[in-house]
């Protein structure tokens, strides 16, 4: 079965954020000063790093900066 995966976040988890990405070595910046995209990417290595990188080139195109990613897979 398969699905678009589409949905809104109305609120964003901020704590549970925080906590996940603290665990990368990222400290987010005060709730309101960041965004959360969420992205279904290949599960093949080489795909996915190929989507990542086209997302990763959008964001610093429109002047943002990308704070990490989080695998939500495991």
């Amino acid at each position: 079965m398969l699905g678009d995966g589409a949905g809104i976040l109305i609120q964003l988890p901020d704590q549970l954020f925080r906590e996940e990405m603290a665990l990368q070595g990222v400290t987010l910046p005060p709730l309101g000063r960041y965004g959360v995209g969420m992205v279904f990417l290949p599960r093949g290595d080489a795909s996915r790093r190929a989507c990542e990188a086209v997302i990763e080139r959008a964001v610093r195109y429109e002047g943002q900066v990308l704070l990490g990613w989080r695998d939500v897979s495991r």
